[in-house]
Order: C-alpha cells, then structure tokens, then sequence
C-alpha cells in the first residue's frame, strides 16, 4: 500500500495547482488584453490592463493578475445572451472557478430578477460578462471569443 492510488484525489491535485493557476491567469491577461481591442466591447476589467483603476496596485503586490475578468458590451441584454449562448470552448456556467473557462451574463441570469437601475448602482450593466479563466488554449479562448462576438 501507500501508492499514488490510495492518494485522495485533492491531495492530487495539489501537486498541479500552482500550473493549472499560472496557465488560467496567463490566459486571462491575454483574453483581457485581446478583448481590449473589439469593437463591440465598451471597456474590460482586468488589472493587467494599464487602462484598468488598480492596475500599479496590482503590479506591485500580485505574481500574477488573477483568473478573473469581466468586460461590457457596447449592446445589452440581447447582445450579452447572444454572445454566451454562441460561446463553444467557454462554458455557460453561474459559478466560476473551474479548469474550464467559465462565463456568467448577470444580467440574463443571476440578476435578471433585479431592476435594470438597481443592478446599475451594482455595477452590472446590461452588458456585462464575467469570466473565469481555465486552462485551455489561450488562442483557442481568442477565437472563440471573437466568433461570438461577430454573432
């Protein structure tokens, strides 16, 4: 006995959490800068963004950005349900955190009970999509991405 079988299954993946964290941040960077640059998006939230309020903070305090990122599209509710539901690689999901990329449109969905100016003061436009960076390839999340937003 004592083999790597008789391991529990989070004691396991431990051993890979530090690379599985390293790749999800590295793909969230990459995802926020390229969205950055789409025209059908109005800002992104991310603090590896220079544009972004806590950008210096974070660059002096953190290894990496995080794993999280949010942007708002230029459109509303309709656009934000369009755009999830034509995601292929990223997952539609209303928790986040996982190895896969996961994506949230609060405004169709969480918060969809709550009053359009009430979720405003909350900083959920109508707009808005959260995301929690996986592992996947970044491109892979890039073309994704772009070919929902073209729908």
């Amino acid at each position: 006995h004592g083999g790597v079988c008789d391991e529990p299954a989070r004691q396991r993946g431990l051993r890979t959490f530090a690379l599985r964290q390293e790749r999800a941040c590295a793909n969230a960077a990459e995802l926020a800068r390229r969205l950055s640059e789409h025209d059908a998006i109005a800002v992104v939230h991310h603090p590896s963004l220079p544009s972004h309020p806590g950008h210096a903070l974070a660059t002096r305090q953190m290894h990496a950005y995080g794993v999280l990122l949010s942007f708002e599209l230029k459109d509303g509710i309709e656009r934000g349900r369009r755009v999830i539901e034509a995601l292929k690689v990223a997952t539609h999901a209303v928790s986040l955190g996982d190895v896969r990329t996961l994506v949230v449109h609060p405004a169709s969905t969480t918060h969809s009970t709550m009053p359009a100016e009430t979720r405003k003061l909350g900083g959920i436009g109508d707009g808005l999509i959260r995301v929690s960076c996986g592992i996947e390839s970044a491109n892979d999340l890039i073309r994704d991405f772009d070919a929902a937003l073209l729908g």
